[in-house]
């Protein structure tokens, strides 16, 4: 069968239907999740909430816990799409690096209304109750982290022999954790650039906890031996 040039291949109304009747019930979700900052609401709570009915649930998710992995890989993949979008190619790794974290926070801090972020809310609570399916679903997010870290790594922009994926897993955890202690109402709410700050602590090259100790032992053995 040959299609007209002007012909245009249109997906079938009843998969149409079924993908709306799944966004639905993944927005009815997601706002559970950002206006109760809960996770422990019921099929029947997501179902109220969008109008739909059990068998059209059942349709869609097995259950309860299919949801909310469902929309941590949504919310994920958004998250990663985001951030290489917003990260320009043209900068350093260690820029690029520093932009995506901001991103991150950005993304992940309570809004303007003091609501918490969906994806440090019940990320963590996701990765904690179903280890497995949780760190699959943040694959995308970590992977773009550790191939910026990886970048820098190469550059020599952060210490040499950092493990990039481990390095990547520990600054988005950080971030999002952090971006959910910002929801806490806490007297000092945290930033965007604060947290990158205390995330370069670990990353950069010659860094020490204990102020001027690198630069000092540095000094230290340069200095002439007096024997």
């Amino acid at each position: 069968m040959v299609l007209a040039s002007n012909s245009r291949v249109r997906a079938s109304p009843v998969r149409s239907h079924a993908a709306s009747d799944k966004a639905r019930l993944l927005d009815a979700t997601r706002s559970l999740i950002v206006e109760k900052g809960v996770t422990d609401f019921t099929v029947r709570d997501v179902l109220d909430a969008s109008r739909l009915s059990f068998r059209c649930f059942y349709q869609h998710f097995s259950g309860r816990d299919e949801l909310l992995i469902t929309l941590m890989d949504e919310t994920v993949r958004a998250c990663a799409q985001q951030i290489l979008a917003s990260v320009p190619n043209s900068s350093g790794p260690l820029e690029r690096l520093r932009s995506a974290v901001h991103v991150l926070f950005e993304q992940s801090a309570p809004d303007e209304r003091g609501r918490p972020g969906l994806l440090s809310h019940f990320a963590p609570l996701t990765v904690s109750s179903h280890p497995a399916s949780g760190r699959v679903a943040l694959q995308p997010l970590l992977q773009v982290f550790t191939e910026m870290m990886a970048d820098a790594e190469q550059a020599g922009q952060v210490r040499p022999r950092l493990r990039s994926g481990a390095a990547a897993t520990a600054v988005v955890h950080t971030a999002l954790f952090l971006a959910g202690v910002a929801s806490a109402g806490y007297g000092h709410p945290l930033t965007a650039a604060e947290v990158w700050d205390f995330c370069t602590g670990g990353l950069i090259r010659g860094w020490s906890p204990r102020e001027g100790s690198v630069r000092a032992s540095e000094d230290a053995d340069q200095k002439p031996s007096r024997d």
